[in-house]
C-alpha cells in the first residue's frame, strides 16, 4: 500500500453507506485515526476489519499527535484518518494534520464518501447548483444574525448544519434575516428516521414547535432573488419622492403602492441613496486631495 495519509468518509448513519474502497484502506493502513475508537470499532466489527493499529484523533490531543503521524507518514508508512460520520475536515477534524502533510511534501489521498449535504440538498427540492455550503452557524444569536446578513445577498442555495436544540431560534432569525424563503429541514439522512420537512422557513418553525427535533439536522435555505431590471422611470419617481422629503423607507413604500414588487421598490430607493452618499465625501470618507473627508 501506498506511503500517504488517507482520508476516509465513514456512513453518516446507515453502515451499508460505506464504500468498497474505504473498506480496503481501513484494512491495510498501517495507523488509523478516528474522532472515536468506540464508534469505530462498530464500523470495524461490522466488516471484520481488525487494522494494524488504531488510535485516536480529535480536536483535544491533535497538536501533539500531528507531529507523530508525521513522522510516520516520512517513514514510509501508511495512515487512515476516519471521522465519527462523514468526509474527515468537514466539521471534523483533521485540517492541521493535512496542513502540516503537505508542508512536507507528503502524499495526501482523499476518498469520496457519505456527507450529509449532497443528499440534504438533492431531496430538498430547491436548485443544487450553484450552492454556498456554511456549515453552521455561530451560536450566540448577534453573532448568527450577522453572519446571516452577510449571506442575505447570496443568490446560491445556501446550506446550513444546525443542533436540534438551536434550530428552532435559528429558523426565527433566517426569517427575519433573510425573509420568507423556500427551505427544506433535513434530520438524521439515512437512518431509520429521516425527515424532509419542504415549505417555507416560517412553515419550517411551526412545525418545530409543534414537534422538537432531534439528530443530525441540515438545512437547505433558497437564495436571494436574483436581481430584477428597473423601468426606466422609476429612478426619476424615486428622485422625485426623495426631493419631497420622504425617507428610504417611505419612498419604497410608495413606490409599492403603486404596483412594483419589493425588489424594484427596494432597489430604486436604495440606489439613490447610495448615490447621494457617493456624491458628498463627507458620508464616504474617500480621500480628496491626499486628505480623509471624514
Amino acid at each position: 500500500m501506498e506511503a500517504a495519509l488517507y482520508l476516509c468518509p465513514t456512513p453518516i448513519g446507515n453502515l451499508g453507506d460505506v464504500t468498497l474502497r474505504t473498506l480496503w484502506v481501513l484494512s491495510q493502513a498501517r495507523l488509523v485515526l478516528a474522532e472515536d475508537t468506540r464508534r469505530a470499532r462498530v464500523l470495524l466489527q461490522s466488516y471484520n476489519l481488525k487494522p494494524s493499529k488504531l488510535v485516536s484523533y480529535h480536536q483535544f490531543n491533535e497538536a501533539s499527535r500531528c507531529d507523530e503521524v508525521v513522522v510516520r507518514l516520512k517513514a514510509g508508512e501508511s495512515v487512515a484518518l476516519m471521522s465519527d460520520a462523514g468526509t474527515p475536515l468537514v466539521a471534523d477534524p483533521g485540517f492541521r494534520l493535512v496542513g502540516a502533510a503537505l508542508a512536507e511534501g507528503l502524499r495526501v489521498i482523499p476518498l469520496p464518501g457519505a456527507q450529509a449535504v449532497w443528499p440534504a440538498l438533492t431531496g430538498s427540492g430547491l436548485p443544487v447548483l450553484p450552492v454556498h455550503v456554511e456549515g453552521f452557524l455561530p451560536r450566540v444569536k448577534q453573532a448568527r444574525r450577522r453572519r446571516l446578513t452577510a449571506l442575505s445577498t447570496l443568490t446560491d442555495t445556501l446550506v446550513f448544519y444546525e443542533a436540534p436544540h438551536r434550530v428552532a431560534s435559528c429558523l426565527d432569525d433566517m426569517a427575519t434575516i433573510l425573509g420568507d424563503r423556500a427551505a427544506c429541514l433535513a434530520r438524521e439522512i439515512t437512518k431509520h428516521y429521516e425527515t424532509f420537512w419542504r415549505g417555507a422557513i416560517s412553515e419550517l418553525s411551526g412545525k418545530v414547535a409543534a414537534h422538537p427535533v432531534r439528530g443530525e439536522i441540515v438545512l437547505v435555505v433558497a437564495g436571494a432573488a436574483a436581481p430584477v431590471d428597473l423601468p426606466e422611470d422609476l429612478e426619476p419617481q424615486a428622485d422625485a419622492l426623495m426631493a419631497q422629503g420622504l425617507s428610504s423607507r417611505d419612498v419604497r413604500a410608495r413606490l409599492r403602492s403603486e404596483g412594483l414588487n419589493a425588489n424594484q421598490a427596494y432597489r430604486a430607493a436604495t440606489r439613490r441613496r447610495r448615490s447621494e452618499a457617493t456624491e458628498d465625501p463627507r458620508r464616504t470618507g474617500k480621500v480628496i486631495q491626499g486628505k480623509s473627508a471624514s
